[in-house]
């Protein structure tokens, strides 16, 4: 009997969430690889729990988080995408074409937009800097906290950028985020 996907939670129960974190450079030569590996854990997620509807969370960055977008939309799973600020300060990261994309995508599914840390204005956010960091680190954290499965687009090296996919996994396994935990806010 197949499920209508459309719905988020209903009679089924709560979904199974899978946040997705991953690299943003992605080389274009592995995006069809990346690709169909999504959609093949995406269509192995559905078949090992057939009785809970699918929902993925994904702050549209670009790469990883737009591809497993685009595969989960095909897909006919709902999206939820995670802003890690207002979205007026949060587009500031996209230019030209990855703006109108990300504009159109975030069309796909409700949206979570993260307030702004209490000690922090938007003059703290607006540009690159420690304020912007601990945003994108309370983003990882939230990602991490609210899923059930951690879907990370990495290669397994360690970034510093905070609120990274090295960030988002470390904190998934072991409940830490290096920025926030260091008492650097």
């Amino acid at each position: 009997m197949e499920r209508d996907q459309s719905r988020i939670a209903g009679a089924e129960g709560v979904p199974l969430v899978i946040g997705v974190t991953g690299h943003r450079d992605l080389l274009d030569e592995e995006q069809e690889a990346i690709r169909q590996r999504v959609r093949g854990f995406f269509e192995q997620m559905r078949d090992s729990f057939p009785d809970l509807p699918l929902m993925v969370m994904t702050p549209l960055a670009e790469g990883a988080d737009r591809i497993a977008a685009e595969v989960a939309h095909e897909l006919g799973i709902p999206i939820v995408v995670l802003l890690p600020m207002p979205r007026h300060l949060y587009e500031k990261d996209f230019q030209g074409e990855s703006l109108r994309e990300f504009q159109t995508m975030r069309e796909l599914g409700e949206q979570i937009e993260l307030p702004l840390l209490p000690e922090l204005t938007e003059a703290d956010v607006i540009s690159q800097g420690a304020g912007r960091d601990l945003q994108y680190a309370q983003l990882g954290a939230y990602l991490a906290a609210h899923s059930h499965v951690l879907l990370a687009i990495w290669d397994g090296k360690p970034s510093n950028a905070p609120g990274g996919t090295g960030h988002v996994i470390n904190f998934h396994q072991h409940d830490v985020i290096e920025l926030i935990a260091g008492g650097q806010h």
